[in-house]
Order: C-alpha cells, then structure tokens, then sequence
C-alpha cells in the first residue's frame, strides 16, 4: 500500500513539472500566435492582449487533455495527490514574480485557468467528502 501511494505521489509530482515546464512553451505559442484580420480593425484592446488569450486557451486544453488521459495512463486521479500536481505550478509561479518580470504575466495566463481546472477536478471528485447530505444535487 505504501509502495503504490509514493509511486502516485511521484507520478502527480512529475505530471506537475511537466505542466509546469509546458507553460513556458504555451507563452511562446501564445506569441507566436498571429492575431486574425478581422480582430485588427477592432479595439486596440484585443490586438494588444490576444496573445493571453491564446496562452490561457492552450492551457486549458493541454490542462484538459492532462486530466482526461492520467488515470487512464499512469493509474492515478487528480484527486489522489492534488498538492503534488500542483506544487511545480506554483513554485514556477514565483520564480516567474522574483526573477522574470516579463515573464511574469504570461505565466500568470497560463498557470491559473491549468490551476482552476485541476482545483474544479479535485473538488468534483472529492465532493462528497466536501458537501453535507442535505447539499447534494447531483
């Protein structure tokens, strides 16, 4: 039992630093991401921002893919060690804040919809333990 909780503990983990080294690479889609003629002659607001907006919706969908493919791949639920899986996406998420301030941002709008979307996971998973009988619906 021990054995099979450090190995889903070390996949969660590895799974973490891979979605958190995936952000850097979203960020460089995000800009590389050519910005569509018929939002050009609208507001300068979605020109200038639409590379976060690109970023946030890759990471929603590799963050998507992530959850959908992990139990099937390495035996294990978000649920199962939720802190594991996202430690790395916070821990990039400061070094972002201390030493890349450029960077800072565009990380920002990569890792809160992944975080979101691994938080929603946990608690859809673990709601019963969360919500009272009486609070049920579904």
């Amino acid at each position: 039992m021990a054995e099979n909780t450090t190995n889903k503990k070390f996949w969660s983990l590895i799974i973490g630093c891979l979605l958190s080294a995936s952000y850097l690479w979203l960020v460089e889609v995000g800009f590389n991401a050519s910005v569509p003629s018929s939002f050009q002659s609208e507001m300068e607001f979605i020109v200038n921002y639409y590379h976060l907006y690109v970023t946030a919706g890759a990471s929603i969908a590799l963050t998507l893919l992530v959850v959908l493919f992990m139990p099937r791949l390495v035996n294990t639920h978000v649920s199962d060690h939720v802190f594991w899986l996202t430690v790395p996406a916070l821990l990039f998420i400061i070094f972002a804040a201390l030493n890349t301030h450029v960077l800072f941002i565009p990380a920002l709008s990569a890792a809160i919809p992944s975080l979101l979307i691994i938080m929603s996971t946990y608690l859809v998973e673990k709601r019963d333990q969360f919500l009272p009988d009486r609070m049920k619906i579904w």
